[in-house]
């Protein structure tokens, strides 16, 4: 008889196996998918406002369900491929208090809508959320952020369009504070305040602030930031257009107090202020560094710094960029950089830029200001180009650049929202270098970013271009070689031969 098999050792699950196995279990390990099915704020079926009440609540409202899932903290609010138009709110915001991303269908698909009766969106303290493919659009508060208002927390927005939200204090389309807010890929135009700061965006105290591949047009503040407005906070810009804002009083584009702006590869245009810094104004203690930048056909309206002002205790670094057609009922109608308080002063340093074309206030004024420049090239002289002279450091003064006029001249990466307004989405504008002009072959090549504003490489010739353009080299015509002529001549002189033969 044969022996029997001996029994295999049971298999005992470890302590580790046992506690991820519940971790895996655990009510919430799967967080909860929520499907909107209804335009409606309120009523039959799930709505937008139930799902997020659902998620504030880790309980499904009625007409919702998890989908399958528990609450936690990656939970989601979609939308049925039914749900399309306009959700018109009937008079409260949307309070949000636990995280969730809100994946909307495409901001030309679904627009979220305040009547103008209430803001769209109020993002509670300690949460992380995402929207991304929505029009968030007619929010009015008599507080702060019109369409949206973000304190203490974290939110993306991406993929969206804010646009016609208005705020009686700031942010009119979206006010942040002490919070992160990043914007990729939309499209922020058309915001107003009615009493305060911050047309489009408002950055308070504590909040970084990212703006990337983005549009911020055509908003317009009661005071300062027709664009945006940042204060005692960090805003960093990238690949973004700011473009056509108005303050009624200062930084038509962008306004800055007692914090860090920093601009990449972005363009501000357009832009007008009733008093100083129609682009941009920086004060206090505030940094600027432009790189790769584009500041043209800005206005002061009423005082100085078309392009950009400067002042108290500020520094401004510009590298690689072009500020051209700005001007200032007075003084530096490119850029006006200045130390009004006794024992302080502003600095500025320039690297590689254009300042030029301006037609109003001259294209670089100091006073009672650090500055120092090499490799730029000023169409002005004198005071009117911040006190540079010409073949000092390699700067260029009094020079005509011979810039074309500002446009698309193509890019690696589109700025805006995909699917919004056609106008607000396109490669950010330019000013080419013509052929003539003395700025190509004449930058700094070790001090010049590796690529152009619209992400060309850098150098195309024997050494980097001045400002946020390289000029593409022209391919060389074909030559040939005395050899090669004859060469040529005698396969000519054969080929003609040949069809002599054949006629006869």
């Amino acid at each position: 008889m044969p022996a029997p098999s001996p029994t295999p050792p049971k298999c005992r699950p470890s302590l580790l196996s046992l506690a991820i196995t519940g971790i895996l279990l655990a009510p919430g390990a799967h967080a909860a998918t929520i499907t909107v099915g209804s335009t409606a704020d309120d009523g039959t079926g799930c709505t937008l406002r139930e799902a997020i009440t659902s998620i504030n609540d880790a309980s499904a409202a009625d007409g919702c369900t998890n989908g399958g899932g528990g609450f936690g903290t990656d939970d989601t609010i979609v939308f049925d491929s039914a749900v399309t138009g306009t959700i018109t709110l009937a008079g409260n915001e949307l309070g949000i208090t636990q995280s969730v991303s809100i994946d909307g269908p495409g901001a030309d698909a679904l627009a979220v809508d305040g009547g103008q009766q209430s803001r769209i969106f109020n993002i509670g303290a300690g949460t992380t959320v995402a929207i991304d493919g929505l029009t968030i659009q007619n929010g009015s508060t008599a507080d702060d952020g019109g369409g949206i208002y973000v304190y203490g927390a974290t939110l993306t927005i991406s993929n969206s369009t804010v646009s016609g939200n208005f705020a009686d204090d700031d942010g009119g389309g979206i006010s942040a504070d002490g919070a992160t807010l990043t914007v990729t890929n939309s499209t922020v135009t058309g915001n107003s305040t009615g009493g305060d700061d911050g047309g489009g965006l408002f950055a308070g105290s504590g909040t970084l602030m990212t703006v990337s591949d983005s549009t911020i047009s055509g908003n317009s503040a009661a005071d300062d930031g027709g664009g945006i407005r940042v204060s005692v906070s960090q805003l960093m810009l990238t690949n973004s257009a700011v473009t056509g804002n108005y303050a009624a009083d200062d930084g038509g584009g962008i306004r800055v107090v007692d914090s860090q702006l920093t601009l990449t590869n972005s363009t501000v245009a357009g832009n007008s202020a009733e008093d100083d810094g129609g682009g941009i104004r920086a004060s206090s203690t505030s940094t600027v560094t432009i790189t790769n930048c584009t500041i043209s056909g800005n206005s002061a309206i009423g005082d100085d710094g078309g392009g950009l002002r400067i002042d108290d205790v500020s520094t401004l670094k510009l590298t690689n960029s072009t500020v051209a057609s700005n001007s200032a009922a007075s003084d530096g109608g490119g850029i006006f950089v200045s130390s009004p308080s006794i024992g302080s002063s502003s600095s500025m340093t320039l690297t590689n830029s254009i300042i030029a074309n301006s037609p109003g206030g001259g294209d670089c004024r100091a006073v009672d200001a650090d500055v120092t420049g090499s490799y730029n090239l000023i169409g002005d002289s004198g005071d009117d180009a911040c006190g540079l002279s010409n073949g000092v450091d390699s700067n260029i003064i009094g020079t005509d650049p011979d810039l074309g006029p500002l446009a698309d001249n193509g890019c690696e990466t589109l700025a805006g929202n995909p699917n919004g307004p056609a106008a607000s989405y396109g490669c950010v504008q330019t000013h080419a270098l013509l052929t003539v002009s003395p700025g190509i072959d004449t930058a700094d090549t070790a001090a010049a970013p590796d690529t152009d504003q619209r992400g060309v490489s850098r150098p195309q010739g024997p050494a980097a271009d001045i400002g946020a353009y390289e000029a593409a080299v022209a391919a060389p015509i074909p030559t040939l070689s005395v050899w090669g002529l004859l060469a040529s001549a005698g396969l000519l002189g054969l080929f003609g031969a040949r069809r002599q033969r054949r006629r006869r």
